[in-house]
């Protein structure tokens, strides 16, 4: 992986990143910043509400005693209870828009061309509610770490936290107790450290992702002014909340005989006034049918009279 001091499209970018492979082979054109948006839709949603009691009454401590280890407890008379309350949810993303599930992006990170699978959104109430809301970008490779002797691999990740004001978080917490949306979608803009290929379009089906340096293992060149955006700020985010539900058709008029009523079902007596409307109505109905009928009986009349007049003139 390099840094081009000098992109293709030099009046649009000034510089562009490089993939190479192990033979230092060029594997793309460059990758430029992708200013425009990214829409995730969520596959799964959790509200989390912790509690943490702790009573600052138990110490261990842990001696050296003749050269052995000597694990205490030292139980203190004097304590004090403190409770912390902690919020948050957290969506499990895919990329795209729900109702477009076909035009996704392909996301993979700088210098592997694994297909990332673990998108993540959290939200937070903002801790100080002078500051702007805000939402930033947070990604890691995949890697494997030895836990209680088992080897245990994680993937490679790309996540997005939201810290909006409490009054909104309330109103996104209530929401998930009492009438949980079905579709949470996310769109963002100006996401740095998201690369491209350079398009004329506001579209890509692929984005790499730069977590940071480190990661990466990459350098900048000695005295280069250029410093590569890696994940952190979002400049613009939209969080739509979506509710589905179908909705019910009519129901069908269905007429039943006296028979046929159940038995804890009782007829309705009409008034003098209803029963003479409903007397109005069918006699309304028959005089439409029989003068249809009269119309058609018109029609066959007319067609056998000519019949009849066409075989008298071959006679």
């Amino acid at each position: 992986m390099a840094l081009r001091q000098k992109s293709e499209y030099s009046s649009l970018d000034k510089w562009s990143l490089q993939e190479h492979d192990d033979d230092g082979k060029q594997l793309d054109s460059g990758q430029v910043p992708w200013p425009w948006s990214v829409v995730f839709t969520s596959t799964e949603m959790t509200l989390s509400e912790e509690l943490t009691v702790n009573t600052n009454k138990i110490t261990f401590n842990t001696e050296n005693v003749s050269g052995r280890i000597s694990n205490t407890l030292e139980i203190s008379e004097e304590h004090e209870i403190t409770t912390e309350e902690r919020y948050y949810i957290c969506a499990e993303l895919r990329p795209g828009y729900f109702l477009d599930p076909d035009s996704v992006p392909r996301y993979s990170m700088f210098g592997t061309d694994r297909k990332i699978k673990s998108f993540k959104l959290w939200i937070y109430k903002r801790e100080d509610e002078t500051k702007p809301e805000h939402c930033y970008a947070w990604g890691m490779l995949s890697y494997t770490t030895e836990i209680d002797f088992r080897n245990e691999t994680n993937d490679d990740t790309l996540q997005f936290y939201l810290h909006v004001s409490a009054a909104r978080f309330a109103k996104y917490v209530e929401m998930m107790r009492k009438y949980p949306a079905n579709v949470l979608t996310l769109r963002l803009r100006l996401v740095e450290g998201l690369y491209s290929e350079w398009t004329p379009s506001i579209y890509t089906d692929r984005i790499k992702v730069l977590t940071n340096f480190q990661d990466h293992q990459f350098t900048i060149p000695e005295g280069c002014e250029i410093l590569p955006f890696t994940l952190g700020r979002v400049g613009e985010f939209r969080i739509a909340f979506i509710t589905r539900r179908d909705c019910d058709k009519p129901a069908r008029e269905i007429k039943l005989s006296n028979e046929d009523l159940p038995g804890d079902v009782v007829e309705k007596t009409q008034s003098p006034s209803e029963e003479a409307l409903l007397l109005q109505r069918d006699a309304l109905e028959l005089a439409v049918q029989h003068g249809q009928r009269m119309k058609y009986l018109s029609y066959a009349a007319w067609i056998i009279a000519a019949l009849l007049a066409l075989i008298a003139l071959r006679w």
